[in-house]
This record gives structure tokens, C-alpha cells and sequence, in this order.
């Protein structure tokens, strides 16, 4: 049994933990900095830090930032109790970059951004992800509730490491929600919120690797090939329908370049792709794809379908207040690739 520690407890799967108190003493003009660690250490006798569980070395990290800020609140210097703390613990480990300095100071790092997370939703969140995750957000965001936004949409998504990073580096917290709509007049107060969220302005093609001489059915079969990509950038419960979905009136045919439904908010939804800055006329033309598919595609408990304009440019001023005129629920965003 490794120095100074002593049995915590047995739980009910048999497993016995230790926890090692650790006192690490850091002299400086006369002053000494007693650091109490509590952590576990492994299961048995001969197990280590490497076996221990995700959501296990989590708590163990947040409850030595924990520490860390104590001492800070004491008036400690953090640099110090950081040098000093790391010393010690990586004579536990044979890990020793669990317990680096620089790992350390995210520790400190994660231990702020639990204690901001009032809501209990991202609480749990946090301990959903790997520490690999935890610690490129906790690198990249720096503001409180894009951070929290981040942890959320990375565990509700079952984001990997990439994903994550490409979604964050991607701006999506600056962009979800806030597609230029007229949902506010045409979706109910108690669904606008949860229809709004669903969509983001701009949208990253950028894995569409095409040249700026692209026309819309070269877009259109591009889309269709990266299809998984697509349903990433588009966000969770977009479910693909059809491409070039026909629907008649009388005996006219009109053909959506794509169709999806949004299998959480139960609407089909009608994309239409430009390669062009936006003109009026393509609002009369969605909306008319709309009453179709209303007509034609919406089952017993879906929510009237919604329209997304997908344009190269618009002036959002002038956008808005075409957008007013219309009373089935769409909204124009623009893309880049």
C-alpha cells in the first residue's frame, strides 16, 4: 500500500478504494504552503490511476482544481501550489502528464467551469466527455455560456474529438439560432425557441471542396455525395428524405432540391440551393413548395413543413421585411464553401 494512505471504503461490487492524504509543504520567505490531496488512487492494492473510470478521474480532477482555488482564495500563489502539487502526485502515477503542471492549471481550469454551471443539464454534461474534449474546450472557450453550449452539444450529439473541433472552430455557437425567419409569426410561442435553435446562419459546406464556377445541381449532387457531412453541419434529427422530391399540382410538377425531416420537431423540411445572392421570388417559389408538401407529405401529427433558402448572399434588412409578407414558417441563410 503506497505511503500515508488508508482504506476509504468497501462499495457494494466488492471494489476497494484508497485515498492518499497527501500534505506537500512549499517554503518561500518563511511562509509554508500545507496542500491537503484527497484522491483515489486505484482498485486493490495493485491497481492505478489508468484503470480508474471517466466520470471517476473527472472528480478526482475537479476535486484537486477544487484545491487548487482554495489555496488561491487563501492567498496562496497559484504557480506555486501548482509546481508543488505536481511534484507530489506524479510520484503516484506512473502517468506522469495526468499530473503535469500544464494539465494541473486545466484542472483548475475545469473546477471554475463546473462551479459556474448552474444548470444540472451541463452538470452531468461534463462528466459525459473525455478529458481530451473537456480540455480542448477549456483551451479554445473562454466565455462562460458558449463554453457550456459547447460541453451540452458535444455529449447531446455524441461529437468526436474532430467533430467537436470543427464545430467550435466553425463559430457554432455565434451561429445557431440565428437564422433570419419569420417564425415568430408563423410558429407558436411554444415551439419558437426549439424551431429557431434548429437552424444556424451561416452554413460551413466547407468539405464541399468546389470551384466558385459551381452551378446548383453541381452543389446539389455534391450535397448528396457528403451526405453524412451535410447532416452534421445541419445539426441532430435532420433525417434525409429525397433529392429532387416531386410534387404535383394538377398536372404541373414541382421538384425541391432537398427534403429532410426533422424527426425532433415531427415538420418535413424543404431546401432550396442557390448558387446566387438572394431574390424576392424565391419566397413565392417556397412557399408554393410548402402548401405541396403540406398537401402531399405531412402525416397525422407533424407541424406545418418549413422552408430554408440556401443562398450565396442577402441584405438582411431587406430580407426581413419580405420575410413579413409570408405566412408559412421559412427562413434564408446563407453558406460558404
Amino acid at each position: 500500500m503506497p505511503p500515508a494512505c488508508k482504506l476509504l471504503f468497501n462499495n457494494t461490487n466488492g471494489d476497494i478504494y484508497y485515498v492518499a492524504n497527501y500534505c506537500v509543504m512549499k517554503k518561500n520567505q518563511n511562509t509554508a504552503y500545507y496542500i491537503n490531496c484527497r484522491f483515489f488512487i486505484g482498485k486493490l492494492f495493485e491497481q492505478s490511476f489508468s484503470v480508474l473510470r471517466t466520470q471517476e478521474l473527472l472528480t478526482l480532477y475537479q476535486e484537486i482544481g477544487n484545491l487548487i482555488l482554495k489555496q488561491e482564495k487563501q492567498g496562496n500563489s497559484g504557480t506555486e501550489i501548482i509546481e508543488a502539487l505536481s511534484g507530489s502526485l506524479k510520484e503516484l502515477s506512473a502517468d506522469i502528464r495526468k499530473f503535469s503542471p500544464e494539465n494541473l492549471r486545466y484542472m483548475r481550469a475545469f473546477a471554475i467551469a463546473c462551479e459556474e454551471a448552474s444548470n444540472p443539464i451541463i452538470q452531468m454534461a461534463f462528466y459525459k466527455l473525455s478529458w481530451s474534449h473537456l480540455k480542448f474546450i477549456l483551451r479554445t472557450v473562454k466565455e462562460a455560456e458558449s463554453l457550456h453550449f459547447y460541453v451540452r452539444q458535444t455529449w447531446e450529439n455524441g461529437w468526436s474529438l474532430p467533430v467537436m473541433i470543427r464545430q467550435i472552430k466553425s463559430g457554432l455557437y455565434e451561429r445557431q439560432g440565428r437564422l433570419p425567419s419569420n417564425f415568430r409569426t408563423t410558429i407558436s410561442d411554444a415551439q419558437y425557441d426549439r424551431v429557431q435553435q434548429a437552424f444556424k446562419d451561416p452554413y460551413i459546406l466547407d468539405f464541399l471542396c468546389l470551384p466558385s464556377t459551381a452551378k446548383e445541381r453541381d452543389v446539389e449532387q455534391a450535397l448528396i455525395r457528403q451526405m453524412p457531412e451535410l447532416q452534421q453541419e445541419l445539426g441532430s434529427g435532420f433525417a434525409f428524405v429525397k433529392r429532387q422530391q416531386k410534387m404535383v399540382n394538377s398536372d404541373k410538377g414541382f421538384f425541391c432540391d432537398l427534403v429532410f425531416y426533422h424527426t425532433g420537431l415531427k415538420r418535413y423540411i424543404v431546401i432550396d440551393i442557390k448558387v446566387v445572392e438572394f431574390k424576392p421570388e424565391y419566397l413565392g417559389k417556397m412557399s408554393a413548395y410548402l402548401a405541396l408538401a403540406d398537401e402531399q407529405l405531412r402525416q397525422d401529427g407533424d407541424g406545418e413543413s418549413i422552408g430554408l433558402i440556401l443562398c450565396t448572399s442577402r441584405q438582411e434588412t431587406f430580407v426581413a421585411q419580405l420575410l413579413k409578407d409570408f405566412h408559412k414558417p421559412m427562413g434564408i441563410a446563407t453558406y460558404k464553401r
